[in-house]
């Protein structure tokens, strides 16, 4: 049912540009386009303009339209029947896989895969280094598996299994764990508990001395700090640090945002951290924002008791709005749009803006070659709402 709604919006924009962008896949990768549905769905995205978030079955209709194009369905007939039979080495365990029965994730990374499917999700970190020491590293680790360890925190004798790490290894990173000290699952489950019973400005002082540890602005994930060292001591000493330092969760908890808790740790001592496209800041009330004039417009609806609320998810899609308001009892989404210049910026904007339209969200868009200011304070005047114009 789901698909067959699915079908009809994307029949509504499918055109000649969109049967060429998966025919350019086709034509490369053969029957193996497969592995590459979510590249096609986002070029086709980006060659029609639209949003394409919402839609999850669009393997099923690339595979239904290549089935409508002579050329493509040959191209497709032809590849399978030449690499029906083909196999290809497992780097790591040297097991022998049936090339299309690879995992997509192991297809896009190397062709031919370097790795077995279980292999790739175990060795995933170590791709970009991988070399003879490691596969010597891991084939040992593999090889002593059920010889039983100690481990070098609780000192506790433990196993592992296989099926066992390749779940685990989700959510910890056993394996990295494992390859340069001995750490049993049990301690490094601690480390997403941590120690509960310290005040908040122990807390903060052991979040600062993680900093200082690793040179690095702690991530929510501690655990990914791991892979910065290949070394027992360090390990060890990582492991027991986070031990006793609460999850980000509770951070959050505790001071409103795991960004609001670097700034009081020390960590980010002007409030401020660059990223990639802007800087992020914590405003009056807490909200993290994303550039210093998204802090200005929050500050502003604070300051002016409008009830607002961050990063508000809009329907059927993967957007957020930067704001949901609420004046004089009706909703508003609200957006600062400002990286226009970015044409992958202006795309998302836009899709964001058809989205609001074909939900009939009311949405107050400001851009910064405008006086956003006056913009907004006019429009919460407008419908009844006070605002401070000082």
């Amino acid at each position: 049912m789901q698909y067959a709604r699915e079908r009809i919006q994307l029949d509504a924009f499918w055109n000649a540009i969109c049967d060429e962008v998966l025919a350019n896949y086709v034509r490369k990768y053969g029957v193996l386009y497969s592995a590459f549905a979510l590249e096609i769905r986002n070029d086709v995205a980006q060659a029609m303009n639209v949003n394409l978030s919402g839609i999850k079955y669009y393997d099923y209709y690339f595979g239904n339209r290549i089935m409508e194009i002579p050329e493509l369905k040959r191209l497709v007939e032809d590849s399978y029947s030449n690499l029906k039979d083909a196999k290809y080495s497992c780097k790591l365990c040297s097991s022998t896989t049936l090339l299309l029965e690879a995992h997509p994730a192991a297809i896009k990374a190397n062709l031919p895969p370097r790795f077995c499917t279980d292999c790739y999700f175990l060795t995933r970190p170590y791709h970009a280094q991988w070399d003879m020491e490691l596969r010597s590293r891991f084939l040992d680790f593999f090889a002593n598996l059920d010889k039983g360890r100690k481990c070098d925190i609780c000192k506790h004798k433990y196993r592992l299994n296989r099926i066992g790490i390749a779940v685990q290894n989700i959510y910890l990173p056993i394996v990295h764990a494992n390859l340069y000290a001995s750490i049993c699952p049990e301690c490094l489950c601690t480390c997403q508990v941590g120690d509960r019973e310290l005040d908040a400005s122990e807390q903060l002082q052991r979040l600062f001395n993680l900093y200082l540890y690793t040179n690095r602005i702690p991530p929510q994930d501690y655990g990914s700090l791991l892979y910065l060292y290949n070394s027992k001591e360090q390990i060890v000493s990582l492991v027991q640090q986070f031990q006793v330092l609460w999850p980000a969760e509770y951070f959050r908890m505790h001071f409103g945002s795991y960004f609001a808790a670097l700034i009081k740790s020390g960590i980010l001592p002007k409030g401020t951290r660059r990223m990639r496209l802007g800087t992020m800041v914590l405003a009056d009330d807490g909200h993290v924002c994303f550039s210093l004039v998204e802090k200005d417009i929050d500050d502003l609806l604070f300051r002016n008791g409008i009830w607002h609320h961050k990063e508000v998810p809009y329907p059927e899609s993967d957007y957020r709005a930067d704001w949901q308001i609420e004046i004089k009892g009706s909703i508003y989404f609200l957006e600062y749009f400002g990286l226009m210049s970015n044409p992958d910026y202006a795309r998302k904007a836009k899709s964001k803006l058809d989205v609001a339209a074909k939900h009939n969200i009311r949405l107050i868009a400001l851009y910064p070659d405008t006086n956003w200011y006056k913009k907004l304070a006019d429009f919460i005047k407008n419908l009844g709402g006070t605002i401070d114009t000082g």
